[in-house]
């Protein structure tokens, strides 16, 4: 029996391949671009992991403007930021924390 193909994504932000449930959507639908919530949306899709490092990268590299093929607001990254902190911060052992400055270095 074969098995189910997982879909493989590239992060804009570090480059490197995982399945899509690693990563977050981003679209860009008729010039409006969004966080794909439920991954389905149609429009032209860039993927970003749930890590603050590749989110840091993705800004400075400028790497989702150019593949959304339009210029990102910057009230998308500070929403990209704090759903990442949320992401981060569920998926620590219980009494874990993080603080500022592990998320912003």
């Amino acid at each position: 029996m074969e098995m189910n193909h997982l879909p493989e994504r590239m992060c804009v932000g570090c480059r490197q391949k995982g399945n899509k449930s690693e990563f977050i959507r981003i679209i860009n639908k008729s010039g409006e671009i969004a966080v794909d919530s439920n991954g389905k949306s149609s429009g032209r899709g860039a993927y970003i992991h749930k890590n603050p490092l590749c989110l840091k990268t993705a800004i400075k590299k400028k790497s989702l403007d150019r593949a959304l093929k339009g210029s990102v607001p910057n009230t998308l990254y500070v929403l990209l930021e704090s759903q990442i902190r949320v992401e981060a911060s569920s998926a620590l052992p219980t009494g874990s924390s993080l603080d500022n400055s592990q998320i912003n270095e």
